[in-house]
């Protein structure tokens, strides 16, 4: 035996039986009709909490609630009409095509149309752009509402397991007081680096159990250089090498410009030139420049300066003061013309030394203004002038006076 299926339904009204209807049970037979009609109305006004003094009217209107398959006036959705009876597609919803923007969507140019809006604290009417202080530009934010007040996380986090949502200051235990973190693992049990694995430091076995010494960091040896070292191209630490900063990044001079040296060959070695006299280029001898100058001559006055001309000439250091040199104005890199010297004593007689052996010794000696000189040897003659003379001489006569030497290639430092 079943019982009768229910279904939440205000029924129209109850079915009467006839005295012709047959007798005729089961789910749809019509000896049930009347009885499920009842229990239908029953089951409605549970689920709906009405009494019953309901009104037919509210019963009605629930039943065509409960039955409706169309809507007495179709509406339009998104444009298309809809009545209830069959699906409709929207254009540019599911299916390709455009909304109908006809309204003022379609003609609006600007915000101000409908009404300006703030985005940042800055005004907004799409007719221009706009910058926001501390986004695109300096300045800041106005953070006067939640986040700038924030007391409290939204959502709790941990720190070293420790429970932490911002309202209150937290310790942690082996950081800010007294007590360790929680080391069950390996590490806790480790004593050295062998219950893991032990590793080489500068080539070195290192498991942590001993000190270990590294060659050529505290004690002595060398480490292998075979890596990067061996190629290194700067100095870690820069080095002075004659006076002149060097770290190994490029080539030095510890010969400063402007220095002379002389050499026993015919051409000027590698980063020198020959002293003689040439006019060169101030900027691309700047360092040579800088050092001389245009003591030795000025070049074309603007782009080029000299170098000194060493070539047949006896060098003399600068006199510098000292007094020696009877030019007392001389100045440093000039030119001195030769001059042949004599020597007076106090009766106006004259000696000419041999400039071979000083033993050839020859006097000369003044009788009157107008006497010609006592000579020996190859004197040629002597003319008077006051108490002072003018000595002309020939021994073994050459066309210049000089000592005993040797020629070699003067150059200058560039």
């Amino acid at each position: 035996m079943a019982n009768l299926k229910e279904s939440s339904f205000w029924e129209e009204g109850i079915y009467q039986w006839e005295t012709s209807d047959p007798v005729l049970g089961g789910e749809n037979g019509i000896d049930n009709v009347p009885t499920r009609q009842l229990a239908n109305r029953t089951k409605w006004l549970k689920d709906n909490k009405l009494d019953k003094s309901a009104t037919a009217a509210s019963a009605d209107l629930a039943k065509k609630a409960q039955v409706a398959d169309k809507l007495s006036k179709a509406r339009n959705v998104g444009g298309v009409a809809f009545d209830g009876t069959a699906d409709i597609n929207l254009p540019g919803v599911n299916k390709p095509g455009n909304q109908d923007t006809s309204g003022n969507a379609a003609t609006a140019s600007y915000a101000a149309q409908i009404a300006a809006r703030k985005i940042g604290g800055v005004i907004f009417n799409a007719k221009t752009d706009i910058d926001l202080p501390g986004v695109n530009i300096k300045g800041n934010q106005d953070t006067s509402g939640n986040a700038a007040t924030a007391t409290k996380l939204q959502a709790a986090c941990k720190i070293g397991d420790v429970q932490f949502d911002g309202t209150a200051d937290i310790d942690l235990p082996g950081v800010n007081k007294p007590g360790n973190q929680n080391t069950s693992g390996n590490a806790a049990t480790a004593s050295y680096a062998a219950q893991i694995a032990a590793r080489k430091i500068g080539g070195v076995i290192f498991n942590a159990k001993t000190d270990i010494d590294l060659p050529g960091v505290n004690i002595k040896g060398n480490q292998d250089t075979s890596g990067n070292a061996a190629t290194a191209t700067r100095l870690q630490t820069i080095c002075t090498i004659n006076g002149v900063p060097f770290d190994g990044n490029t080539n030095i001079n510890t010969t400063p410009a402007g220095a002379v040296q002389f050499f026993a060959m015919d051409t000027a070695p590698v980063g020198w030139l020959k002293a003689n006299g040439a006019a060169l280029s101030r900027s691309t001898y700047a360092n040579l420049f800088a050092a001389i100058g245009t003591r030795f001559g000025e070049g074309d006055g603007s782009t080029t300066f000299n170098l000194p001309d060493l070539r047949g000439l006896f060098l003399r250091g600068w006199d510098d003061g000292r007094g020696l040199d009877k030019d007392k104005n001389r100045e440093l890199g000039s030119l001195q013309q030769d001059e042949t010297f004599s020597d007076k004593d106090k009766t106006n007689r004259y000696y000419l030394v041999d400039s071979k052996d000083h033993k050839n010794k020859i006097l000369i000696e003044q009788n009157n203004l107008q006497q010609e000189a006592i000579y020996k040897t190859n004197m040629v003659s002597t003319a008077a002038f006051g108490s002072d003379f003018w000595i002309a001489i020939d021994l073994n006569r050459k066309s210049e006076v000089r000592p005993l030497n040797v020629a070699l290639l003067a150059c200058i430092k560039i």
